[in-house]
């Protein structure tokens, strides 16, 4: 059994600070501000319909209302094949006065089927509008990989955020700490330097970790202008808890339903179709006809048969081109379904690994980080700890935490890549908006 891993987690509960609040626009602050209650466990009213409602948005945007319409004018053609007659009937007549005598006749003609090229022709029509469906929902996949893809870029940059202003504040507390000690003669200047180069550098990585909110929101407003702020927050239960075991034969599901290879292929099937129909033209069909009319004073009842004569010799030409043309689209489509293959196994062994490193890191730090700075105060207070290795420690602190950001964000990520590679996004979106795990 092959293994993929889904794991719930505990969104970093985010603040907002004033200074952070006046650099980012009031959409991201809302959704900073939702986050609180947001990563609630057992949050009944926003997260169980999550996903439906970013489908709504995904589906009103620009891009997929652009791809729904080329859909449907091109199912509206493929129809117009479908419904077209290969040969249709032809009526003639014929009117002349000879003397005092009205001659006339009328005449009926069809020219009969024998290849069959008109079912072969409904057929391009059946593949035309296959495609066209398909190549819909590659777009559709397309664009909620880029959607989800830039919400957990938006998330992690908010948590880093986050993260930046709680050690400025810290920094600063610290600065007023030294400046009263300093007043008692508990400790030097050079303490309320050092103090001061890391508030100095605080503030350089809280301005950097403020423009990465505003670079990653304005992805999102270019993909989903109108998807409210309170919606950028992915809930948890999105994230599977535990490891889900996907067997061989899901794997190979997965793999024929795959937008990319039934795309292919369609293609395939269409080109096949194609040279079927070519090869069909190289052969003509005789046309039958019935006269009636008269002539003079005496009816006129008569049957025609006609026979082009095939002096066309391009037709062969085209024959064969067209078959070269599927030899190509049937190479196509294999390569494209071992491409896809490779991909989703290798998107699936980069999502265990990014698994384990992200259950790794949580059991080592599980609790470690609110101990080392409690205790990190202590010592410093009590002067056990002079305040260089206090910033260093400090700081290697704020290091760890950013590490666990960065690993959250590239499991997510990988998360997302093994939905996108398996085509499952859609499904995830749609059966998961009502689970609370």
């Amino acid at each position: 059994m092959k293994k993929c891993f889904f794991t719930r987690f505990k969104p970093v509960r985010l603040r907002v600070v004033f200074y952070v609040v006046s650099c980012i626009s009031v959409g991201i602050v809302s959704s900073i501000a939702n986050a609180e209650s947001f990563g609630a466990e057992n949050s009944s009213l926003a997260a169980p319909s999550w996903g439906s409602r970013l489908q709504q948005y995904i589906y009103s945007s620009a891009t997929v209302t652009t791809a729904r319409q080329q859909r449907d004018g091109e199912t509206l053609e493929a129809k117009a094949i479908q419904a077209s007659r290969y040969y249709s009937p032809e009526l003639t007549t014929e009117f002349e006065r000879e003397g005092d005598a009205n001659n006339y006749q009328f005449g009926l003609s069809q020219t009969i089927d024998w290849q069959g090229k008109g079912k072969l022709q409904r057929t391009v029509g059946d593949y035309s509008q296959q495609l066209a469906s398909q190549r819909f929902d590659n777009t559709l996949l397309a664009f909620q990989d880029d959607v989800l893809n830039a919400l957990v870029v938006w998330n992690a940059a908010a948590e880093r955020a986050t993260l930046a202003v709680t050690q400025q504040e810290n920094l600063n507390a610290l600065l007023a700490l030294i400046r009263e000690r300093q007043r008692s003669g508990d400790i030097g200047d050079i303490d309320a330097q050092l103090a001061v180069t890391g508030l100095s550098k605080g503030l350089m990585e809280s301005a950097n970790a403020r423009i990465a909110v505003q670079e990653s929101a304005s992805r999102i407003q270019q993909l989903l202008p109108g998807l409210p702020s309170q919606e950028w927050v992915i809930p948890s239960h999105f994230w599977r808890s535990g490891a889900v075991e996907v067997s061989p034969e899901n794997m190979q599901q997965w793999l024929t339903r795959h937008p990319d290879v039934r795309f292919a292929e369609s293609q395939w099937q269409l080109s096949k179709t194609k040279a079927e129909l070519v090869s069909a033209e190289t052969t003509v069909d005789p046309t039958l006809g019935v006269i009636v009319g008269k002539s003079d004073t005496d009816n006129v009842v008569g049957l025609n048969l006609s026979i082009p004569l095939n002096l066309d010799n391009s037709r062969a030409y085209n024959a064969d081109a067209q078959t070269q043309l599927m030899l190509s689209a049937e190479s196509a489509y294999r390569a494209i379904r071992q491409q896809v293959n490779n991909q989703m196994t290798a998107a699936q062994n980069t999502l265990a690994e990014r698994y384990h490193a992200r259950t790794s890191w949580q059991s080592l730090m599980r609790g470690r980080n609110t101990q080392g700075e409690q205790l990190l105060k202590k010592q410093w207070r009590s002067g056990d700890l002079s305040t260089m290795d206090y910033l260093q420690i400090s700081r290697s602190l704020m290091e760890s935490k950013a590490a666990g950001i960065d690993i959250e964000e590239q499991y997510q990520l990988a998360s997302i890549h093994w939905l996108r590679q398996t085509a499952q996004i859609q499904t995830v979106l749609t059966t998961r908006q009502t689970e609370n795990k």
